[in-house]
């Protein structure tokens, strides 16, 4: 999937989950503030945490998704590590992680969500591979409408 189709396929599915508590995970700070104006352009209440921000803007970005103020907070897997969340429904992969330690600390501690959605290109299906591993099964897919999507 390009990057402009993972970009459609993450504004649908956030549509689609209207008023769900989400987490995205980047792999980079500018990822992170990208997604956040896009999202925020289409009408959704996103929020960064990155490392290129102060751990008081963190921590204040942070309290804004927990009271509610934001419901999707779009973050990089560094600058959430020792946060933990526990009232997340849906986390989106826009990036994979491609080590597995990321990935487990970011289910098992940082969001204990009921739904895990991963945006996947073709040259990342070798880590998502890796991950349906380490579970023992094969994901499903997320319903939706390529056509309606774009």
């Amino acid at each position: 999937m390009a990057c402009i189709l993972k970009d459609c396929y993450l504004a649908y599915i956030l549509i689609e989950m209207f008023g769900c508590t989400s987490v995205v995970f980047t792999r980079n700070c500018k990822a992170t503030h990208f997604l956040t104006i896009m999202l925020r352009h289409l009408g959704l209440r996103a929020i960064p945490i990155s490392g290129r921000m102060s751990q008081s803007n963190r921590v204040g970005a942070l309290n804004q998704f927990m009271v509610g103020e934001c419901n999707i907070l779009i973050c990089t897997d560094a600058a959430m590590r020792g946060f933990d969340i526990p009232s997340v429904n849906l986390v989106i992969y826009y990036d994979i992680p491609t080590d597995m330690k990321d990935y487990i600390h970011q289910m098992g501690r940082t969001a204990r969500s009921t739904v895990a959605i991963f945006l996947v290109k073709q040259y990342e299906m070798e880590w998502f591979i890796k991950i349906e591993n380490i579970f023992g099964k094969k994901f499903p897919e997320f319903p939706c409408q390529h056509e309606l999507v774009l």
